[in-house]
């Protein structure tokens, strides 16, 4: 009989892990999913400039290891630094076991993410016009949110194939460009359990499941 516990038990526990690391990689992005609503509401009724940025201590800015820990603050002058008129507005703590997250522009990592009441700016990036965009669409971004609207399927709705003024290459479309990818993955555990959530030039932010080796 122990002998075929141990069998089950040993079946069964790759299974559980998986599971629970899904649902914490789910939980954690849902997180920055509700934190990026409130830094794009903080600028569209404050009209003040928020950075994110990743940070050890919770007070400033302390490089690229978000999994080490990552802040919210307005950020009115420096960009991506806490200076003495900013505000923290959150803390993160460094995330337990192995998750990690990382932040990129789709290319190379961020080390902060400036979202502006007219544009979103991104680290090592002094002007970045294509991802300005009107301050209309930050309003219809936070009109949805507080509707109870996901971000994914507002997303899905506003860029088309099947309509050629939604279609991926439109101006329509093109407000929505993604900008920042911020992929929550797990060294214990490989396989499709990881989380990836895309801010969009419009500030939504739709949430994936992908593929973590």
């Amino acid at each position: 009989m122990l002998f075929v516990i141990g069998i089950l038990a040993t079946i069964a526990f790759p299974t559980y892990q998986r599971y629970v690391t899904a649902t914490r990689l789910a939980g954690h992005a849902q997180f920055i999913v509700e934190t990026l609503r409130l830094a794009r509401f903080e600028v569209f009724t404050r009209k003040v400039t928020v950075s994110l940025c990743a940070s050890t201590n919770g007070t400033d800015c302390t490089g690229s290891a978000w999994e080490k820990g990552w802040i919210v603050f307005t950020d009115g002058n420096t960009p991506g630094t806490v200076d003495a008129d900013d505000e923290v507005l959150r803390a993160v703590s460094a995330y337990k076991g192995g998750t990690m997250i990382d932040v990129t522009d789709g290319k190379k990592g961020l080390d902060y993410i400036q979202l502006r009441p007219d544009s979103i700016q991104l680290s090592d990036c002094t002007d970045c016009p294509a991802t300005r965009v009107p301050t209309s669409s930050w309003g219809s971004g936070i009109l949805l949110a507080l509707l109870g609207i996901d971000d994914a399927m507002a997303y899905q709705a506003g860029c088309s194939d099947q309509d050629s003024s939604n279609s991926p290459n439109s101006e329509n479309c093109q407000k929505q460009k993604p900008l920042a990818v911020l992929r929550l993955c797990d060294s214990l555990v490989t396989g499709e359990y990881g989380q990836s959530v895309t801010l969009l030039s419009n500030g939504m932010t739709p949430v994936t499941n992908i593929r973590c080796d």
